[in-house]
């Protein structure tokens, strides 16, 4: 789609359009908008979109979208309409869409005043396959019914830090040629990768067990109570206290609905902030630390670099 995105755009605004190799910028006239649209194309069938855009004028880009197409699109800031066959989706903050056309019309519309960052990641049909077979092969018939002909698909999720954390080390990509492209790809295949095993894990679960709609509840909030006390110490108890569950409930949903232990969660959620705090840059590492529920400075370093292979101050010079 972003291929007629880009064309259309070219023929109806007539905009500034830059060709470096991988790497194909455009910039919106400044009446209609201030920011850029960059486009890379990573290999054959296979590109990222980054649009950081602050609208100026109201603006909505109709198009035809004929061969099949995939895409994962992570809306950092500002809500968008979007319309394919005729049935509208609105997409907002820090949400996941996930979407497939074929043989479909589209049309984006963006509203003045609006603030849009978002990063998103296009798929041939044949490119699905060759990244991602294996998964393939263990849910056919579920991406059968997604790759059906003439209709739009659009499903919607939160992200969450672990994808954010991805996402904010693609904007601040700090190389640039061939190393550059490479880096991108590898944090596009991170993205991907992270949203499948979520994915597939929920699959997983779904056919283990049967659980409620209020115990899943449940399993969210205590997800959510985690990331928003992560600097204070936590336990099982501590969580079941303040969610309303008993602890073997919690441990048990954890490891069938989401496919790891409550503690591995929150040594995940810990690491994924403290990454991204290192990557914002304005607190030092025993700062960090102490914000991520470690307060002995040392055991938090030991514990990043089992994880990332580095210590905090290193990642600070890297990111």
């Amino acid at each position: 789609m972003h291929d007629t995105l880009f064309n259309q755009l070219s023929a109806t605004t007539t905009p500034f359009y830059q060709k470096q190799s991988y790497e194909h910028v455009l910039h919106y006239p400044p009446d209609i908008a201030e920011g850029k649209v960059t486009r890379y194309l990573l290999r054959d069938g296979f590109e990222l979109i980054i649009r950081d855009l602050k609208m100026h004028q109201s603006f909505r880009l109709e198009t035809y979208q004929e061969s099949p197409l995939f895409e994962l699109g992570f809306n950092l800031y500002g809500d968008m309409l979007f319309q394919a066959n005729h049935k509208t989706y609105h997409t907002h903050n820090n949400q996941i869409s996930m979407s497939f056309l074929h043989d479909s019309f589209v049309s984006l519309k963006q509203s003045a005043g609006d603030h849009i960052l978002t990063v998103g990641i296009h798929l041939t049909e044949s490119a699905i396959h060759d990244y991602f077979f294996q998964f393939l092969q263990d849910d056919q018939q579920t991406i059968d019914s997604f790759f059906k002909k003439g209709e739009a698909r659009f499903l919607q999720k939160p992200t969450d830090i672990i994808l954010q954390v991805v996402l904010q080390q693609i904007l601040q990509c700090p190389y640039s040629g061939n190393t550059g492209k490479m880096y991108l790809e590898s944090k596009a295949l991170e993205l991907l990768t992270v949203y499948f095993a979520k994915y597939e894990n929920q699959n997983k679960a779904i056919h283990t067990i049967k659980w409620s709609k209020s115990d899943k509840e449940q399993i969210e909030q205590a997800k959510e109570w985690i990331i928003r006390h992560l600097e204070d110490p936590i336990t099982i108890g501590s969580i079941s206290q303040a969610i309303g569950i008993n602890d073997f409930k919690l441990k048990k949903g954890f490891r069938e609905l989401l496919g790891t232990t409550v503690f591995h969660y929150i040594r995940e959620q810990r690491l994924a902030k403290a990454q991204q705090l290192l990557i914002i840059g304005e607190m030092n590492v025993t700062e960090v630390s102490i914000a991520v529920g470690y307060q002995n400075p040392s055991r938090f370093a030991a514990v990043f670099k089992n994880k990332f292979g580095i210590t905090p101050s290193q990642y600070r010079f890297v990111k």
